[in-house]
Order: C-alpha cells, then structure tokens, then sequence
C-alpha cells in the first residue's frame, strides 16, 4: 500500500513539474523521449558520438530548432544564432555556461549569467582584449611561434630514412596555452618547451569530458556537482599536483606577486587588468 501511494505521488510530482515545460515547448519537433525528459539527452551525453548524433537527429528533424530536452532546443541555423547573440535582445545565458566556466568557485565575465555584471565587465576589459593596452601582445604570441619552430626543428624533423610524424592535434594544443599564459601572465607554462602536457592539464581536461558533457546537458546534474559541498569534497584546489587546479594556483601566485610590488616591469594582460581594480 505505501509503495503504490510512493510511486503514485512520484509520477504526480513529474507530471506536475514536466507538464508545464512539456507544453510550452510542444510545437517543436524531435526525439518522443526528449519532449518530456533529459534522458535522451543524458544518454547522448554518454555514447561519447553527441555531434554525431546532433547531425543525425537534425538531418532527421530539418533546420531550425530542434528540442532535445523538455527545455531545451538546438539549432544550426546562422540565422537564429545572429539573433541570439545581437545585443539586448532578451536572451540569458543557461547553465551550460556555469558548468564550463574555467574557475567552478566563482564567474567570469564568459560564464555570468548577470548581463548588467557582463556588460560592465566588458566595457571596462575591451581595450586589454583589442591588445591595445597589452604592447606586448604581439611579441609574446611570436615568441611562442619562435619556440614552436623550435620544438618541430629538435624533434619532428624527418629524413629520407625517418619519417617522424607530428601530432598536430596535441602540439597546437601546447602552442596555444603557452601563448595564452604568456599573453596573460607575462610567463608561458613550457608546454613547448618540454613537449608535454605540463601538470597533465590537458589529459585532465579529456577525462572529464563525460563529466562536462552530462552537468552541462542536464541542469540539475550540473547544480549538484556545482554546489558548494560537492566542490569542497571533489573540486580542484590551488594545492592540486595537477590538472586545473595547477593551473588556479598558477594564476593565483603570478596575481599575488603583482599585489606583493614584484614584477612591475612587466606590460601583459594582467598588469591592465588589475589597473581596473
């Protein structure tokens, strides 16, 4: 008898939260399953294939936007994405943002969903991103090309005996963050230097792929692996050996040295961006 009233008061509970979103939502076409639940959604986030799928469940559905989850729809139209992304047009970010924010203890100017937050953020850093306030910037990104030369002459380069391939995918990968550390903290990780993924960064980064995936596709798993006691028993620390919370305690001892007086010759991203403070 309470096992009947149990599941009877569940399925009510669904109904009365679904129905709703169900309904508002109900004139877009997509799969049965994802018109009042996230487990299509989940289970594409699992198969490791999502943009395969995506491609699939659009060619099946047509252009224009597909739902997928009861509240959410996708879209390859150029058109839709001009329209969302113009300025003051009433959109908000969702939570995929919140779940791929670099830092998960607080936001960024990319991840808030606060407009009046962004907006002010924006004005204010415009110029430091342009490379107008950042004289460096140029020189910085050339040097980081120099010391990819470097790297391809010391290791890639083959013979008529020896073929040595180069995996371009892996080695951008190290150019881009040494450059983006470089431009930003006036000191590059050494990605290029060593030839490897330093404090095994990125290695970290595609083992929690699935995790981004499914916290990203599915709301409420992401509020669950955001909030405050998951991220203080799981979450990165500036004390972590590897992974992103290396790179937290990184900028967390480069920002403490500027505050401290050292390094004031320095004209990177960083020194601008602290003259906002």
């Amino acid at each position: 008898m309470f096992a009947s009233i149990a599941t009877f008061l569940l399925v009510l509970c669904y109904l009365t939260t679904y129905l709703p979103v169900w309904a508002k939502l109900r004139t877009f076409r997509g799969p049965f399953l994802a018109s009042f639940s996230f487990l299509w959604l989940f289970r594409v986030a699992l198969s490791s294939k999502a943009f395969r799928i995506h491609m699939q469940t659009r060619e099946r559905y047509g252009r224009g936007l597909i739902r997928v989850a009861p509240d959410t729809l996708i879209t390859d139209d150029p058109d839709i994405f001009r329209r969302i992304n113009g300025t003051h047009n009433g959109y908000s970010k969702g939570d995929w943002y919140s779940v791929m924010r670099l830092d998960p203890y607080q936001h960024s100017m990319i991840s808030s969903p606060d407009v009046a937050f962004h907006d002010d953020i924006k004005a204010r850093t415009a110029a430091g991103y342009s490379g107008r306030e950042v004289p460096t910037m140029e020189r910085d990104i050339d040097e980081q090309i120099g010391e990819l030369k470097k790297l391809i002459v010391r290791q890639y380069l083959s013979t008529e005996k020896v073929v040595k391939p180069i995996d371009w995918g892996l080695v951008a990968q190290y150019f881009t963050l040494d450059s983006l550390t470089r431009v930003a903290f006036g000191e590059a990780l050494g990605y290029l230097e060593t030839n490897s993924d330093v404090h095994e960064y990125i290695q970290t980064m595609e083992d929690s792929g699935i995790y981004f995936a499914l916290c990203s596709d599915v709301p409420w798993l992401g509020r669950i692996f955001l909030s405050d006691f998951v991220l203080r028993l799981l979450g990165p620390s500036v004390a972590d050996k590897k992974g992103l919370g290396v790179i937290m305690g990184v900028a967390k001892r480069i920002v403490g040295t500027r505050f401290d007086g050292e390094e004031t010759n320095q004209q990177d991203m960083l020194v601008f961006l602290l003259f906002l403070i």
